[in-house]
């Protein structure tokens, strides 16, 4: 199965580069951006879009690419190409500098539309990215051997999530209201990953493109159990245990 969408993805990613290597065309095309926290889905959700033959997402930009504003991120393109559009990532902490630079890049371009991923459970999310800097793998494809559980382990500092944990929600809202006035369409992680075909239809109709169905070949680094994948989860577990965050440990 993974071998003829990884034919087909090869495919629509090779045609569109092709007709688009010119470098002339329209920016006259729905430009997004896909924004969200690591760890939260961006990049799956990238793969996805990339795979539809009128989207092209061009992948990570950084804040200091968008502070030296010495890119153009939605350059003359194809007229098949009707969405485009690049991701970033958001700090965990709220940063009013970095924030400010990106309000300046969104509202230079009026008409653009923001695809906000989030994920339900910041404790996986935290898990997610204390594994990805230990194992150096930040993405899985079924084409990838999985790095074993084993090696995936992580111990993790309880002050350090505790804090991580109680910031997580004020974050995510000060992300949302400083964001409300461009169109905005929320995606959940979860949805996304349990029932793609019903989000990508929304996303596909949000950015205004024909409906096709679309494939990525990534696939979950680490769905395995927090006992399996936490060291000392009884400490965990403990440190949490009474408070609002214990729900969590339930995923």
């Amino acid at each position: 199965m993974w071998i003829s969408d990884y034919i087909k993805t090869l495919y629509v990613l090779y045609t569109k580069n092709f007709k688009n290597r010119s470098g002339s065309g329209s920016a006259n095309y729905q430009k997004f951006l896909i924004i969200g926290l690591p760890r939260c889905g961006t990049t799956l959700l990238h793969t996805y879009l990339n795979s539809h033959p009128n989207i092209l997402s061009s992948g990570e930009v950084s804040f200091s690419d968008i502070q030296q504003n010495k890119k153009n991120f939605f350059p003359p393109l194809n007229s098949e190409i009707m969405a485009a559009g690049v991701k970033i990532l958001l700090p965990y902490d709220h940063n009013n500098v970095l924030l400010q630079s990106l309000l300046k890049f969104i509202s230079a371009e009026p008409t653009l539309k923001i695809i906000f991923i989030k994920r339900a459970n910041p404790i996986r999310i935290y898990i997610s990215y204390k594994i990805a800097q230990q194992t150096k793998q930040w993405s899985n494809s079924v084409l990838e051997k999985k790095t074993s559980a084993e090696a995936r382990k992580v111990t993790v500092d309880i002050p350090d999530i505790l804090r991580f944990l109680s910031d997580f929600e004020d974050n995510l809202n000060f992300y949302q209201s400083s964001l409300k006035k461009t169109p905005l369409l929320q995606v959940q992680y979860e949805a996304l990953s349990e029932a793609p075909n019903k989000v990508l239809t929304e996303v596909q109709s949000f950015l205004n493109v024909p409906h096709a169905t679309l494939i990525s070949l990534l696939k979950k680094q680490n769905p395995e159990n927090f006992t399996i994948l936490i060291k000392n989860y009884q400490e965990l577990h403990y440190a949490l245990s009474g408070t609002q965050f214990s729900k969590y440990l339930n995923d």
